[in-house]
């Protein structure tokens, strides 16, 4: 990993992992640690959903899309919160939903990944169906550690609010009136060829089929999981040095 790169994960991981308010209380050798200790504890398919997920959240930011979700969840150290990701960028709210796989398997392709993550997004909308998962309510839940205080983020809070009530009411929302970012991440990490190459056709021709308001689509080429891991464990251990050297 280029040094640019771990410069940008070590100014950011803490602000994406436990959001905004406490991101910024919170030492980032513990943050650190709970992650490596959460992907040591996963199996492979696991492991790459949460770091597709996670670069996802980093490039967000750095389109200065503002976060309002915490990576890891609330309730128990695991990623399951509802949306991937909930966002505002230029006073517009923004839903997020990551979906990846592996070159080397039969769905490993963009427009698969990104026909799930719709899909994903287009069951949030009812109750029925849902398993009683209430992105809504778990969104809200978020932006209360996510978020930064302001009078932005309190109608932010009213919208969720209300599109949790009529979620709990069983009143189908509409996707339509909603923005939103499917992202679909390919990992390439066994490919011995230069490049992958994916259809663009196949690619348009599902995004077409989505119903939204806005969208922004999402499709990355991941070279290896490992490559994030030895950098979480690199961070780690410049971080223990530091401390080492003011004791």
């Amino acid at each position: 990993m280029d040094i640019q790169t771990k410069d940008i994960i070590k100014s950011s991981i803490n602000e994406i992992s436990r959001g905004a308010k406490r991101g910024k209380k919170e030492l980032m050798s513990i943050v650190i640690k709970d992650l490596l200790n959460f992907l040591e504890r996963q199996d492979e398919n696991k492991v790459k959903g949460t770091v597709a997920e996670f670069f996802i959240h980093l490039f967000l930011r750095s389109q200065d899309f503002e976060q309002h979700c915490c990576f890891m969840n609330l309730e128990e150290n695991s990623m399951k919160k509802g949306f991937d990701g909930l966002y505002t960028h230029d006073g517009e709210t923004w839903i997020m939903e990551s979906k990846s796989t592996a070159y080397k398997t039969s769905s490993g392709k963009h427009n698969q990944n990104l026909s799930k993550a719709y899909q994903g997004l287009k069951k949030s909308m009812k109750r029925s169906g849902n398993s009683g998962n209430n992105s809504w309510s778990n969104a809200l839940n978020h932006t209360y550690i996510a978020s930064n205080e302001s009078d932005a983020t309190d109608s932010l809070r009213d919208k969720l609010l209300s599109a949790s009530n009529k979620y709990v009411n069983n009143v189908e929302l509409d996707l339509g009136e909603y923005n939103i970012i499917p992202c679909s991440t390919i990992f390439i990490e066994d490919y011995t060829d230069k490049t992958y190459e994916s259809s663009h056709d196949e690619i348009f021709q599902s995004v077409n089929k989505h119903v939204c308001n806005k969208e922004v689509v999402l499709c990355v080429m991941n070279k290896s999981v490992n490559i994030f891991i030895e950098c979480l464990e690199e961070l780690l251990c410049e971080l223990d040095g530091d401390v080492n050297e003011k004791q």
